[in-house]
Parts: structure tokens; sequence; C-alpha cells
């Protein structure tokens, strides 16, 4: 069994058959929430595999976010400085939506 490769999937999967108890005790012993949050997520995981797949899936989406964020802040403070516009003109220019345009003033 070559266990280097990173697509690993067992050859007979074990289904879960208390998938709510099974994560909050993972939760509980890893102090670790994410466990729980699997199960706010539609669809029941049906093996850890799948559970691990989904916490690694939302990290990824938060670590993708935060680089888009940090990229428009660095990008708006450009602007303002070699333009001399305010916040509001800066993020206008870029054409950041106003729902988010908060988000980044409280950053700035």
């Amino acid at each position: 069994m070559d266990f280097s490769s990173r697509d690993y999937r067992p050859s007979d999967p074990v289904k879960f058959q208390h998938v709510d108890e099974l994560m909050k005790l993972m939760a509980a012993i890893t102090h670790d929430d994410r466990f729980t949050e699997v199960l706010q997520e539609e669809g029941k995981p049906r093996d850890m595999c799948e559970v691990l797949d989904r916490v690694e899936a939302r990290g990824e989406a938060k670590g993708i976010q935060r680089g888009i964020d940090q990229n428009r802040i660095e990008s708006i403070k450009n602007v303002m400085k070699k333009l001399k516009y305010s916040a509001q003109q800066a993020m206008e220019l870029l054409e950041i939506p106003a729902a988010e345009q908060p988000k980044y003033l409280a950053q700035l």
C-alpha cells in the first residue's frame, strides 16, 4: 500500500454510523470546532476522508479570501499615496463594492 499519495482513499471505507456524536467527540478531544462546523453544512459526511476534505477546503477558501483582502488593502494604499486620493476615492477607482468598503476602511 502506497501511503505517499495525497489522493489516498481506503479500498473499503468505513461509513459513519453516528456522525453527530463522532464530530462532537472529535471536537472535544482536539479542542477544534471545525469538526462540529462540518455538521452545519449541507449533507452529512460519509467518512473521515470527507470530513477532512471539507475542513481543508474551508481553510483554503479562508486563505484565498485573506489574500484577496490584503491585496485590496495594498492597492487602496498605493492609489491613495500615488494619486493623493482619499480611501473612499481609491475604493471607487478600484471598483470595490460599497458593501465591502467598511471592512477595508477599518483595516486602513
